[in-house]
């Protein structure tokens, strides 16, 4: 249902936004539910009423992507997965630009509790199995992102994000 909202009828939601993407992030964290829980994030992403925050539904949509730390049990496949599909639509071009930066960032990662409590049970952050993975997932991310890349700014965005994260990839 709120997928199908028009941009217009997703900020009415005013203050109940708020609460539906927390709830959201709280889904994300599961991966029976991720997909449509990210789906859902990146659809409210579109029409981001809070610039100002670092958690607003962007934030909480791109925190899923780095991979320590991540915010849900999803792999890292199921994460990829949500950008291709995301990508059929070119208004989310934005929005997966920023989710690839993160998932190549191996520095300074860094998350609040909260969400893995579900109930009685506490879910576990998504850890790959071997090294094998990562690098498939770096190699998606990046060619996902070059393919995405229109100008010069995406190119830089790219490489200072990799020279930035230099010395983390050679700690992995």
């Amino acid at each position: 249902m709120i997928l199908s909202k028009s941009d217009e009828g997703l900020k009415n939601l005013e203050e109940s936004r708020r609460n539906l993407a927390w709830a959201l992030d709280r889904l994300a964290f599961d991966k029976r539910s991720f997909k449509n829980a990210m789906l859902t994030l990146a659809r409210f992403a579109l029409v981001e009423t809070e610039n100002w925050l670092s958690n607003n539904t962007t934030g909480l949509f791109i925190e899923r992507f780095p991979i320590i730390l991540p915010g849900t049990e999803a792999t890292l496949t199921d994460r990829i997965d949500v950008l291709q599909k995301l990508s059929s639509d070119t208004r989310y071009s934005g929005l997966i630009k920023k989710a690839l930066l993160m998932a190549i960032n191996v520095n300074h990662n860094h998350r609040f509790g909260g969400a893995e409590k579900q109930g009685l049970k506490k879910l576990s952050d998504y850890y790959p199995k071997t090294y094998g993975e990562v690098l498939d997932y770096f190699d998606a991310s990046f060619n996902m992102y070059m393919e995405l890349a229109h100008n010069n700014i995406d190119i830089d965005e790219i490489c200072n994000t990799i020279v930035s994260n230099a010395r983390g990839y050679y700690r992995m």
